[in-house]
């Protein structure tokens, strides 16, 4: 299976944030992108896999403090069946930790999520919401309510998401980072990992 739009999602964000004045390095990059879409462009996104089990999938992951001004590029992923879409995009505040910043992260994609679930049943499609992340601090958060003082500064963020995951009935996952196959849209991959 290619996935040539999603591979190249990462580093087309990065790159956008040079275009007013892109160096030769930028340009050099740019080019490696259209020779990398001339060798794929066989290869398609396929929709499908093994079988709609009536749930939202969701994997979500994030390069927490990576970038040069300390702001992550985080990501979602969308599957019901195969991936159905996908997000990268760069924070605009920093976090001050990794948990902070997939509590973040977390808040975003379970908005778009609630969204296509509305969506799904209105089209008779019923389905129960299902997130896999690689922060076991953030999905212990996550299902502990209780007051917390290192998150004060984003404590109705994470009080939205109890209430989410309490009344739309999200099953939070933990998943190891080896795993987490969203690393291709956060970072920049070693050519092994990225044929993987």
């Amino acid at each position: 299976m290619g996935c040539k739009t999603e591979n190249v999602s990462f580093i087309a964000s990065s790159l956008s944030q040079f275009l007013e004045k892109p160096t030769a390095e930028h340009v050099a990059s740019f080019k490696r992108v259209l020779q990398y879409f001339q060798g794929t462009k066989q290869e398609v996104l396929v929709l499908g896999g093994k079988g709609l089990d009536g749930a939202i999938m969701d994997i979500c992951d994030l390069d927490w403090g990576s970038n040069f001004n300390g702001k992550s590029f985080s990501v979602y992923g969308l599957i019901y069946g195969g991936l159905i879409a996908w997000k990268t995009k760069k924070k605009p505040t920093v976090a001050l930790s990794t948990t902070e910043a997939e509590l973040k992260a977390m808040t975003e994609l379970l908005q778009d999520i609630i969204w296509v679930k509305r969506l799904m049943i209105n089209f008779k499609l019923h389905s129960t919401i299902k997130i896999h992340c690689d922060n076991q601090g953030a999905i212990a958060l996550c299902q502990n309510p209780l007051y917390h003082h290192q998150i004060r500064h984003i404590n109705i963020q994470v009080s939205w998401l109890w209430d989410v995951i309490d009344n739309e009935g999200v099953d939070l996952a933990y998943i190891s980072t080896n795993e987490m196959w969203a690393d291709i849209l956060t970072k920049g991959l070693g050519r092994i990992k990225n044929m993987d």
